[in-house]
């Protein structure tokens, strides 16, 4: 073999070798992303609970022993929950459990505006793309809530929005785009300006001038309800978007690691006024 025939051979070699090498360190790293443990808060019955997060296969793993026993025999097998999932200023994802929407708007010191005009979606609905599925509205919109079928924000997706004067309601995700039991990750943006005055016909504070009332975007948020049930009903899940002027959407990457992943079977998406909602709550002796 002479000098270039062997320049090349040794050449295609080491590149053969750092591609092995690499197909090496990337299912390394893929295997070490799904057998990493992760940190979950959890705010139940006035105490909170700090738990690493494993995962086996479809199970999920809580390795504080007294949040897991919790978690299986009253979390597990309560019916109406109302749940709020945020995270707090490091990122670290926290959940918090209430026995009742009411208990979970008063803890959290949030309220739902109810008496905007509503758009009821029908089973009979128009889709997008065969990976996103969506509803027209009419107005401008204020704020978009995604739903995606795997995990990661992946996959095939159902995208709701929200104007002044309409919300958008799924009462039957299998109806719509087979979404039942789909739901793996979801984003909640919220568009609305801090300094913008909304009055939404008449849902701005009363006691003013009809039509002169407003509610300043900053005291506004958006917030996609998530129902177990079909025709919003079981335990519902309260994903709120962060606040008005932040571009970030609220993010919940796997909703597996709080028992939440396929479950969803109808949704509500709303605008909500809030009151310095709490990013995180200490500890209670």
């Amino acid at each position: 073999m002479n000098l270039k025939r062997f320049r090349s051979a040794y050449l295609l070699l080491s590149l053969m070798t750092v591609a092995c090498s690499q197909e090496v360190v990337n299912e390394s790293l893929s295997e070490k992303s799904e057998s990493d443990e992760e940190e979950l808060i959890v705010k139940y019955n006035g105490k909170t609970y700090t738990t690493q997060v494993v995962y086996e296969g479809d199970s999920v793993i809580y390795l504080n022993q007294e949040y897991a026993d919790i978690y299986e025999n009253e979390i597990k097998t309560a019916t109406d929950l109302a749940i709020y999932l945020h995270k707090d200023e490091s990122g670290r994802d926290i959940v918090e459990y209430y026995n009742s929407e009411e208990d979970l708007q008063e803890s959290v010191n949030i309220s739902i505006i109810e008496n905007m005009p509503v758009e009821n979606i029908s089973t009979t609905l128009t889709r997008g793309s065969n990976t996103l599925y969506e509803i027209p509205i009419d107005g401008k919109i204020l704020g978009e809530a995604l739903m995606f079928d795997d995990k990661g924000y992946s996959d095939r997706r159902v995208k709701l929005k929200v104007t002044e004067k309409l919300y958008q309601f799924i009462p039957h995700l299998k109806a719509f785009a087979n979404f039942n039991d789909k739901t793996s990750s979801i984003k909640v943006y919220n568009y609305m300006s801090p300094n913008g005055k909304y009055n939404g016909d008449r849902w701005a504070p009363t006691g003013g001038v009809p039509g002169n009332d407003y509610i300043l975007g900053k005291d506004l948020r958006t917030c996609l309800l998530g129902y177990q049930n079909i025709n919003y009903k079981g335990d519902v899940l309260y994903c709120v978007s962060n606040e008005s002027g932040d571009p970030n959407p609220h993010e919940d990457y796997d909703l597996k690691k709080i028992g939440w992943n396929d479950k969803i079977s109808s949704v509500e998406f709303k605008i909500i006024r809030e009151d310095e909602i709490s990013e995180y709550y200490p500890p209670h002796d």
